[in-house]
């Protein structure tokens, strides 16, 4: 006998993803400020997020340093 199917989404080992619309120049942006604060989107977005849902221990991500625009 076999069991039945379970029913959603198999498991990955990986939290799902989750789509957002924000334009291609603000997603760069964004992708080069988590590279020069040392982190990834991915880790900016989650922190970001749990700040903002105001999760227990929740802080906001570092930011980048300011560039000095004479360069």
């Amino acid at each position: 006998m076999t069991e039945p199917r379970k029913r959603g989404r198999p498991a990955t080992g990986q939290t799902p993803q989750h789509n957002l619309r924000i334009s291609h120049e603000r997603w760069q942006r964004f992708e080069d400020a988590a590279e020069k604060a040392g982190t990834t989107r991915a880790d900016a977005a989650n922190r970001l997020i749990a700040w903002y849902a105001r999760e227990p221990g929740a802080k906001l991500p570092n930011r980048p340093p300011v560039e000095d625009a004479a360069e």
